[in-house]
């Protein structure tokens, strides 16, 4: 885990402390996620096999520019999500949940992202994660993600 925290561009690690409410919760929601036999259950859920994996693994293009345009990208969404809720158009939030979904399948280069983003929104449905994203988007933004993904992947 330390080597995933070394490398990983300042500004990037900087911004998930932040999502993650702490130095420490960052640290053990990459601890929680790294599980040899959680991490393996994921991946071969998300990629359909360790083969797919490993070959987007090879694929995908993680400079520092390439992460900060990203996350740039998912802010942007957020933000999209912050103010459809308050709207509570449902057209505009399937919308944002397509470009989200999008945006996760060109960074995790998967041909399909359905379990992936329903994971996410399992995620987003845990105090931490959903009390870090609410302070940065607004209050029941990360609950409203959740219920987004979940209608538009029919769940």
């Amino acid at each position: 885990m330390g080597n995933t925290l070394a490398t990983m561009p300042q500004n990037q690690l900087a911004q998930q402390v932040k999502q993650h409410g702490g130095p420490q919760q960052y640290r053990e929601y990459v601890a929680n996620n790294l599980q040899d036999q959680q991490l393996a259950a994921k991946l071969n859920r998300w990629y359909r096999g360790k083969q797919q994996a490993l070959k987007a693994a090879l694929q995908a293009e993680n400079t520092a520019k390439n992460i900060a345009d990203q996350q740039q990208e998912y802010n942007t969404i957020y933000k999209q999500f912050a103010a459809v809720m308050e709207k509570r158009d449902n057209q505009l939030a399937q919308k944002a949940v397509a470009m989200l979904a999008a945006c996760y399948k060109k960074t995790f280069c998967l041909n399909n992202t359905r379990n992936l983003m329903l994971d996410m929104a399992k995620g987003l449905c845990q105090k931490q994660l959903a009390d870090a994203i609410d302070s940065q988007y607004g209050k029941g933004c990360a609950a409203y993600i959740a219920s987004a993904i979940k209608q538009y992947y029919g769940v």
